[in-house]
């Protein structure tokens, strides 16, 4: 299809100027007089018009409300003499993330120098809204690195009216959107699992939702000073052809960041009823639940998570323990210090979760952290490669100041080493079992795991 013999298409296009550059099919394109008119190289422009040309199969899309203009004017304004030297930086920062985060089946171009087109081919128009007001909140914290940028935010939804007039309406603040989708997502949760009609469950480019088979498990974590179990890890799991999958695998996509807010905001509540049943029940116990570095890195994100934490939670903070995962070894000091102290008001301790090869934790004491671990059920080397980094993580974690966890421990080996390195918290399926709820504090015996091995010993036929 000819995407100039599409008139609400080409009306929009061209009130964009976009056609400018387009001559009647089969005559050539001709080139656009006013540079800053139209910034596109012809292979962009043939891409996009092919792109175009493949989703106008569907002529409704265009009229749906998922074309949007990105505009980085307030950015220049707000940048002022530093937009010149910083141009090429923000140009390059602003592609990569549109291509990191948009779907492949979703179409963008910059448009002129201060804008940037963006075609949502298969979300429904309020995840299309969501989706791009949380791209742009990724670019602008990009650009204008820590300072406020609410106010800097500037996207257009365009549409076209029955008579072929091109609309252009503001998107709402992406604290709105974002607060829409958070009770969209509550209101769909169910028999303790999630049932997610909220777009922020939205599998990109396809209708396919998460399903209501995630529930949460508690894994119990073992205090080694004291040799008692007080404390259980609050995981989120689903069925999985063989198995189940666990923490952010059970997303359709475990690197959209709308997606994790979402599961750790759910999390964040069963956590929550969790405490509450314990103490109802005149009972004691931690409960520990994990909140993904990219929740709290964004603003807006954190925002919504420390809101929910304060009506969740504010009434037994003294049982929650908060444990921050998927953190890149490269966190800088200073921004590990910042998300501990935006967390510590609202519990009773901070872990972090690294992976088992991090090895420097220089300053890391100062930061309010109460312990470093790393997690060993995805790491599938020999147990003899595993102990020697073990060494190393324990080693320099001490030699900081920190105490230190492991989970994930599944072999008698594993649990020895772990015991005899001097870990402070070790948890594993070697120990326990995982629990469908937060159970009373209990003491443990460091020779259970090695019972069942015992006893099999002994039922074993004598020569």
């Amino acid at each position: 299809m000819d995407i100039l013999k599409h008139p609400t298409l080409a009306n929009l296009l061209v009130r964009l100027n976009l056609l400018s550059s387009f001559a009647v099919k089969g005559t050539g394109r001709q080139k656009s007089k006013n540079k800053s008119e139209l910034s596109l190289s012809d292979s962009e422009l043939d891409a996009f018009e092919q792109r175009l040309d493949e989703i106008l199969i569907d002529p409704g899309l265009v009229v749906e409300e998922r074309v949007y203009l990105i505009s980085l004017e307030k950015v220049r304004d707000k940048l002022g003499k530093d937009w010149s030297r910083s141009e090429k930086i923000i140009h390059d920062t602003v592609n990569s993330i549109l291509k990191a985060r948009l779907s492949s089946i979703d179409i963008h171009i910059k448009f002129d120098e201060l804008s940037y087109l963006v075609v949502f081919t298969s979300l429904q128009p309020e995840e299309a809204q969501l989706k791009c007001a949380a791209i742009v909140g990724e670019i602008l914290e990009k650009i204008v690195n820590r300072e406020p940028f609410a106010d800097l935010m500037d996207i257009n939804k365009l549409t076209v009216g029955r008579n072929d007039d091109v609309r252009i309406e503001s998107l709402p603040k992406i604290e709105d959107l974002l607060e829409d989708a958070i009770i969209r997502f509550k209101n769909a949760q169910v028999s303790g699992g999630i049932k997610a009609q909220n777009p922020a469950f939205a599998k990109t480019g396809s209708a396919e939702k998460l399903g209501g088979d995630v529930q949460a498990t508690f894994r119990p974590m073992l205090t080694m000073r004291s040799k008692t179990i007080s404390t259980y890890m609050c995981l989120p799991i689903r069925p999985a052809i063989s198995g189940f999958k666990s923490g952010y695998e059970v997303l359709d996509d475990p690197s959209d960041v709308l997606q994790i807010l979402a599961l750790d905001l759910w999390v964040l509540e069963t956590g929550g009823r969790a405490v509450n049943s314990i103490l109802t029940e005149k009972k004691n116990a931690l409960v520990a639940i994990p909140v993904h570095f990219e929740t709290l890195a964004n603003h807006l994100r954190q925002a919504e998570y420390i809101k929910s934490s304060k009506a969740t939670l504010n009434a037994f903070k003294k049982n929650i323990i908060f444990e921050i995962v998927e953190l890149p070894d490269s966190v800088p000091q200073g921004r590990l210090i910042e998300l501990v102290s935006i967390l510590r008001p609202h519990g009773r301790a901070i872990m972090a979760q690294f992976s088992l090869d991090h090895s420097n934790f220089s300053g890391y004491a100062s930061s309010g952290l109460h312990a470093v671990g790393f997690n060993l059920y995805s790491r599938h080397e020999r147990e003899p490669a595993i102990m020697k980094k073990m060494d190393v993580f324990i080693e320099s974690a001490k030699k900081n100041n920190l105490k230190t966890y492991i989970l994930g421990l599944r072999s008698l080996s594993l649990y020895t080493a772990a015991v005899t390195e001097g870990f402070d918290y070790i948890s594993g399926h070697v120990l326990t079992s995982v629990s469908k709820k937060a159970e009373n504090f209990s003491e443990f015996r460091l020779d259970t795991p090695y019972q069942e091995m015992l006893e099999t010993d002994r039922s074993a036929p004598k020569d």
